[in-house]
């Protein structure tokens, strides 16, 4: 906090994912012969930023897949989770066009 214009300004690393608001008490003091103080508390709300990749989590069920396999056999679950959060951390998931696979979701 700058004693002269009062503004406040970051100086670390701030992470919605470890904290979403910061409570910073405040305590001005004037020169008077006696000093009076008065108090206050800055409530500071971190908004979310897209600050983290979504994290794939592959477990392979049936590696190598014969030639004969049929349509329907699944071959490998994938999870996805993005830390971050409301629509940031929404993810799509989505195959190269012109494979013989499809996604299949098991979650809405």
């Amino acid at each position: 906090m700058d004693p002269l214009s009062g503004a406040i300004t970051v100086i670390g690393h701030m992470d919605f994912e470890e904290s979403r608001a910061h409570k910073i008490p405040v305590e001005a003091v004037d020169k008077g012969f006696l000093p009076l103080a008065g108090h206050c508390t800055v409530l500071v709300e971190v908004v979310d930023a897209n600050d983290n990749a979504p994290q794939l989590t592959l477990t392979s069920l049936s590696l190598p897949i014969s030639e004969d396999a049929q349509p329907g056999t699944v071959i490998t679950l994938i999870s996805v989770f993005d830390r971050d959060f409301g629509v940031n951390g929404q993810v799509t998931c989505s195959l190269t066009p012109h494979v013989p696979f499809k996604l299949v979701s098991t979650f809405k």
